[in-house]
């Protein structure tokens, strides 16, 4: 959890909220962009690649394969 923690910090701070929004408060993309003003195909743009650069980065580490 600690490299997961440390990973998500490489994330610009946009992309970290929806992340969270996501996976901490478990919001749908429609509750996303209500809350943060963006779009629902913006939210799913950002976090695609959010959790693209999250695996990459712990694949770096190796983490996961």
């Amino acid at each position: 959890i600690g490299l997961v923690h440390l990973s998500l910090a490489t994330l610009d701070p946009r992309s970290r909220e929806v992340v969270r929004l996501k996976f901490e408060e478990d919001l749908s993309y429609k509750e996303i962009a209500d809350r943060t003003g963006l779009g629902t195909g913006h939210v799913g743009y950002l976090l695609h690649h959010a959790l693209k650069a999250l695996g990459s980065e712990l694949a770096r580490t190796g983490l996961v394969p």
